[in-house]
């Protein structure tokens, strides 16, 4: 069903008498629109805005009807697209309605629940709110000032159209390009651009769980919620702060640490950098696994402060693995296990300032 304000016929409004809310019905083929809320209003140039809170789709034929809470109040375009309704579940909310593979096109959307049953859905060239359900959600960004809530499930925000860098404003919360801005929650990975992105998460009060830079020469720096970061083809800049992270740098040339946490570090191809740094961090870095070390091209680099109990570096080997200890300032242990083979000295970079 496509209702179009300006044309089709039939568009009834009421009011409450002690002005609490009112309604608007569309009447249209086989559906009947009933939006609710307050200060609704035909601006009588092909849109309709108002305060609205909910909206409710019955079906002519069988009288079923459903009623969907939209999550916050903003203004509907021109048309009003609802795709595939089920006559026996009136329902733009269900697997098989409208908010499946929708691409909204362009202007200011409402948009509604999830299904419940992993669902995708594109942001349009306006200022649009996108709730997912208790599914599996794949949210692909679009232009204008979105806002992405992801509800239960593990969802992922798809950032791979952007037509710019991203950048994250850690005081705003948001995600920034040159198309305006996503607001994240409860969305639990996100998926980069094809540019050089700077994604730093440090500090902030969102992180996603799971961070794929996407194409390009990225700078990603996660927080304590971050779990896993992958790279990309480029060459990047990988840090993951807190937390027990899995970080795999991917193709190209990149620099990656852990930070504070037992971290799991996967260069990939290129000539990758391994950094233990507690200069400017924690001093006890955590017992960390470097998987595919490959001596002669990559580097393990230990930067540090020489104060008091620093400067010791131990390596004895174990199973096929090196194991790689060495002190901070105030005598903490730390351990780097180099899986699967035997490097010596030249292989390493230690700097106590």
């Amino acid at each position: 069903m496509l209702y179009n304000l300006l044309t089709d016929p039939l568009l009834s409004m009421g009011f409450s008498p002690d002005g609490t809310g009112g309604s608007m019905n569309v009447p249209g083929g086989q559906y009947y629109l009933s939006f609710h809320g307050t200060g609704l209003q035909d601006d009588g140039d092909g849109t309709a805005s108002g305060q609205v809170s909910d909206m409710t789709v019955a079906s002519w034929a069988t009288g079923k009807k459903k009623e969907i809470d939209f999550l916050t109040v903003i203004s509907f375009g021109l048309l009003f697209d609802l795709r595939d309704l089920d006559e026996d579940d009136p329902s733009p909310s269900t697997a098989s309605g409208f908010f499946d593979a929708l691409d909204a096109g362009t202007g200011n959307g409402i948009r509604f629940d999830g299904s419940g049953e992993g669902d995708t859905c594109e942001g349009t060239g306006g200022n649009d709110l996108i709730r997912g359900a208790a599914g599996a959600d794949w949210f692909i960004m679009g232009d204008g000032d979105d806002r992405f809530i992801g509800g239960r499930g593990r969802d992922t925000l798809d950032c791979s159209e952007a037509e710019s860098t991203l950048t994250f404003d850690v005081a705003q919360g948001v995600v920034v390009h040159t198309g305006g801005s996503v607001f994240l929650r409860s969305v639990e990975a996100l998926k980069g651009s094809t540019f050089n992105d700077n994604l730093d998460f440090s500090g902030a009060a969102f992180s996603p769980q799971k961070i794929n830079s996407g194409i390009g020469d990225d700078t990603v720096i996660g927080s304590d919620r971050s779990e896993r970061i992958r790279g990309s083809d480029g060459d990047d800049t990988i840090r993951g702060n807190g937390g027990n992270d899995n970080i795999r740098g991917g193709k190209g040339n990149d620099f990656i640490r852990g930070g504070a946490g037992d971290d799991t570090l996967t260069g990939g191809k290129g000539s990758d950098i391994f950094d233990f740094d507690m200069q400017n961090g924690p001093t006890d870095q955590g017992d960390d696994i470097v998987t595919d070390f490959v001596p002669g091209v990559d580097r393990i680099v230990i930067n540090g402060p020489n104060g008091a109990g620093a400067g010791s570096v131990a390596f004895s080997y174990s199973g096929g693995d090196t194991i790689i200890t060495y002190n901070a300032p105030g005598g903490a242990s730390n351990q780097i296990t180099v899986q699967g083979v035997t490097i010596i000295e030249a292989d390493i970079e230690v700097n106590w300032f």
